[in-house]
């Protein structure tokens, strides 16, 4: 089968404009009315057939399909094949069927006879009485075992000589002389005097407070004022966004082929035009006018390998 991503020299995982790019620059390079001294008809026509192929989603997909179906075995996985075939069968005579005729009667009249033997119920076992703690018994002391390891033995001897001894609570302090305290101040309690009424402030009534009738005053009609229509402007549309990636990594295909394929003149120019075109670019202010910088450059070196 003809690997057309090898005819191509693309990757089998190449997007549809990195493999364009790729036969525009072969064709140009091996076409006979185009190729000049390197034009080779076969190489051509072969490059022709690749990109017919790949060009096509379908036709790719189905290409892609039967390049993985040449690497795994007809029948079965990778691994093996499905179904393990063995060139010799085992033949029997008539001694062997009738051997084998017995057996099966043999099992048979075993098994109708185990079916009418009368099944007995396993014997049941009566359970011993749990042998627990009687009840208001008083719980086991706990045993103090020694420790026989010398080691833990030494660690705790070294704890309890870092530990200060603690006082005995049930002896009394020593006092020397006795401790006499100063009396606590105390003060008289204070007393709230006992309001009475005859006591009570005299209460003061609001003089009455003669309400005027509310006059509504209504505002005289002004002439409305003229206020000067000022027209919006119409929203503007944001720009669409446009996807650079297939169009810098195009460039950069041919640009690679350039210096492959391309004669030491021509070399130069693509190197002499490089530094204009990323003035341009990075003088332009919106994905519009860096797309067409790179369509501009993309035709500039096809040029430049063209002539």
């Amino acid at each position: 089968m003809i690997n057309h991503y090898r005819t191509l020299g693309v990757d089998p995982q190449a997007e549809t404009v990195v493999i364009r790019g790729a036969y525009l620059a072969l064709i140009r390079r091996y076409h006979p009315d185009k190729g000049g001294d390197e034009a080779d008809p076969a190489r051509a026509q072969a490059v022709t057939a690749a990109w017919d192929v790949l060009r096509d989603p379908e036709r790719r997909a189905a290409y892609d399909e039967s390049r993985q179906a040449r690497f795994q075995p007809e029948g079965g996985s990778i691994v093996g094949p499905a179904v393990l075939m063995t060139g010799n069968r085992v033949r029997g005579g008539a001694a062997g069927r009738n051997l084998f005729l017995l057996l099966a009667a043999g099992t048979l009249g075993l098994g109708w006879w185990a079916l009418g033997q009368p099944q007995f119920a396993p014997p049941v076992q009566v359970a011993a009485p749990a042998s627990g703690p009687a009840v208001g018994a008083a719980p086991p002391e706990p045993v103090v075992r020694p420790v026989d390891d010398e080691r833990s033995a030494r660690r705790q001897a070294e704890v309890e000589e870092e530990q200060p001894p603690l006082p005995d609570l049930r002896r009394e302090p020593d006092v020397d002389t006795p401790v006499v305290l100063p009396p606590l101040p105390v003060k008289d309690p204070v007393r709230m005097p006992v309001r009475t009424a005859d006591a009570q402030p005299p209460v003061r009534r609001a003089a009455a407070v003669e309400r005027a009738p509310a006059v509504a005053r209504v505002p005289s009609k002004a002439p409305a004022e003229e206020r000067p229509v000022v027209a919006k402007a119409a929203a503007v549309p944001a720009p669409a966004r446009v996807d650079l990636a297939p169009l810098e990594r195009h460039l950069q295909l041919l640009t690679d082929q350039s210096f492959r394929f391309g004669t030491p003149a021509k070399r130069s120019r693509v190197i002499s035009s490089r530094e204009p075109f990323l003035a341009k670019l990075r003088n332009c202010d919106s994905d519009a006018c860096k797309r067409d910088a790179y369509l501009r450059r993309n035709a500039e070196i096809g040029d430049i390998m063209r002539n």
